[in-house]
């Protein structure tokens, strides 16, 4: 009998463990960043960032260049000044922070020949919430984007 009570023991041990785990981790994702979760209204503003450079501002000379010195002269900027297209009344403020390349910072000339480009912004919901996010956009109209809150 007295081996079914450790084998017991045991078993809720792990099990309250296992959730000590899971809810440490789940507090330091949802304080610190890199959640998994994707926030709707985050997620709608990156796409129209990302239709906005795409289709008004970035793309020059064909598919194959962004205009990178567009992006640097910009960097700080709230979005809404920068391009007046969209609607981003929801939005308290979506500010282009960062400009960086797989190499680190962009340089003159530099282009989408074979490389991505991320783009960092900062979304801020009008609860007051700062949800960074960022957007890496390759040659052409292709668009990866990752959101962290």
């Amino acid at each position: 009998m007295s081996g079914i009570y450790k084998l017991l023991y045991v078993a809720i041990a792990t099990m309250i463990f296992v959730a000590t785990v899971i809810g440490v981790r789940m507090y330091l994702v949802a304080n610190l960043g890199k959640a998994t979760v994707v926030d709707k209204t985050t997620e709608a503003v990156i796409n129209k960032l990302a239709l906005t450079y795409l289709v008004e501002r970035c793309l020059t000379g064909g598919n194959d260049y962004i205009d990178l010195e567009f992006l640097k002269n910009n960097q700080g900027k709230d979005i809404r000044d920068i391009c007046s297209s969209y609607d981003f009344s929801s939005i308290a403020s979506v500010k282009v922070c960062d400009i960086l390349t797989d190499e680190g910072w962009f340089f003159e000339g530099s282009s989408l020949s074979e490389e991505k480009h991320e783009i960092y912004v900062n979304i801020k919901h009008p609860s007051g919430d700062i949800h960074p996010g960022k957007l890496t956009i390759e040659t052409g109209t292709n668009i990866w984007r990752d959101i962290w809150w």
